[in-house]
């Protein structure tokens, strides 16, 4: 459409200029008082008023769209490499290189209930690898909901976060948010319980979780990556 739309104010606008004319061509003489020349006339003023009302805030509009993407783009890689640092016992990995046999290693030598996430610090409490799961799939979950929500990318690309958003590793902890371990006041009984969860069976649940995780986060990553090359593109060609 954009093609078709330049190449007509091209030939409206060499119609209205006073250019020579060859020889069987005389159709294509300017003529001020003719009806083609109003029609290509009008197609000029329509085309300048298409710039300026349509295509450049759709520029601006893709441009501004494209940052936030990215944005949004690169706190969800950094809050999957989060997760999934805690899963392998890495305070500092910033290349997010993973490995899913590491991570049940490192899985079999804890228990995720009371050993120290060495992560994430709240308020002062350094957070046990449970929690700290807890809270990066929050995290993980809201900043897809923004994306997805806002219509900023394509429908592929919204359907690739959408798989991640239903990964079994974030079933898993989800189930962990409605079963963590502690004590907790019987309905209708004054009488307190205890919850308590076999670490065992959860262990396994996110050591089986953990190739498919992996790969997931590669994809946003690859994603974002792209999405960031292409960012700088459109920046420097409109600058």
């Amino acid at each position: 459409m954009e093609i078709g739309l330049f190449f007509l104010f091209m030939t409206s606008c060499i119609y209205c200029c006073d250019l020579p004319v060859w020889t069987g061509f005389e159709i294509f003489a300017k003529d001020s008082g003719s009806l083609l020349y109003a029609i290509c006339e009008g197609t000029v003023i329509a085309y300048i008023f298409y710039i300026f009302q349509v295509m450049i805030p759709r520029v601006t509009r893709y441009r501004r769209m494209r940052r936030f993407v990215v944005n949004k783009l690169g706190k969800l890689e950094c809050a999957m490499r989060s997760l999934l640092c805690c899963l392998q016992g890495d305070r500092n990995n910033p290349f997010g290189i993973f490995d899913a046999d590491k991570i049940k290693g490192h899985l079999d030598s804890i228990n995720i209930f009371s050993t120290n996430s060495e992560m994430l610090i709240i308020d002062g409490r350094e957070h046990s690898v449970c929690e700290a799961l807890i809270y990066y799939r929050k995290e993980i979950g809201n900043v897809i909901d923004q994306i997805t929500t806002g219509q900023y990318i394509s429908e592929r690309h919204e359907e690739e976060l959408l798989r991640v958003e239903a990964a079994k590793m974030h079933s898993t902890i989800e189930w962990l948010i409605c079963n963590q371990t502690g004590h907790f006041t019987r309905r209708n009984q004054e009488m307190p319980g205890y919850k308590w969860v076999n670490p065992n069976v959860i262990r396994d649940d996110l050591s089986s979780a953990a190739k498919e995780y992996i790969d997931f986060y590669e994809d946003v990553k690859k994603l974002w990556t792209k999405q960031y090359h292409k960012s700088l593109t459109i920046t420097e060609h409109f600058q």
